[in-house]
């Protein structure tokens, strides 16, 4: 079931395992709402990782987001690349990590899906869903504060 433009869905408890704080949380899953988020790293030639801030974000994230109804892992990776980085070059996804985490900010549940992209060209551009997009060191991020920064070094050193 889509909830308007937050792309979340209702799945069956049975499917699904919900961690808070590495303890398992098993109260009340099945009226939770549920986010597919797919995250990309990108790297150039010299290891420097893609990475794009959105207008309202005072920090820097992977590029990446919700899916929506429908479409597949490949589908979804492709809009997203191309709303925030303007991507339009083939690509392969290799999946790395998932993540489940309860947003703070509104009672869903997200999974997140990271892959490590390789495009054919690297090319790309600030998109529509991005207020600014660079190719930095991961390791600048190494001892950031936001969840977000901490993803792009973690994952970049995968």
């Amino acid at each position: 079931m889509c909830v308007e433009r937050e792309h979340a869905y209702r799945l069956k408890p049975a499917y699904i395992m919900t961690y808070t704080n590495s303890v398992m949380d098993t109260k009340n899953t099945a009226d939770s709402l549920y986010r597919v988020s797919l995250k990309a790293v990108i790297r150039d030639a010299d290891g420097k990782v893609l990475v794009v801030k959105e207008a309202r974000d005072s920090h820097w994230n992977l590029p990446g987001g919700g899916m929506d109804h429908g479409e597949t892992i490949n589908q979804g990776l492709k809009r997203e690349l191309y709303e925030e980085l303007l991507i339009t070059s083939p690509f392969t996804a290799k999946l790395i990590d998932t993540e489940l985490i309860r947003l703070a900010s509104r009672p869903v549940w997200q999974l997140s899906l990271f892959y490590v992209v390789v495009l054919e060209n690297f090319e790309y551009g600030a998109g529509q869903d991005a207020g600014e997009v660079a190719c930095m060191d991961p390791g600048v991020f190494k001892d950031s504060e936001h969840r977000g920064e901490q993803r792009i070094y973690k994952f970049a050193r995968l």
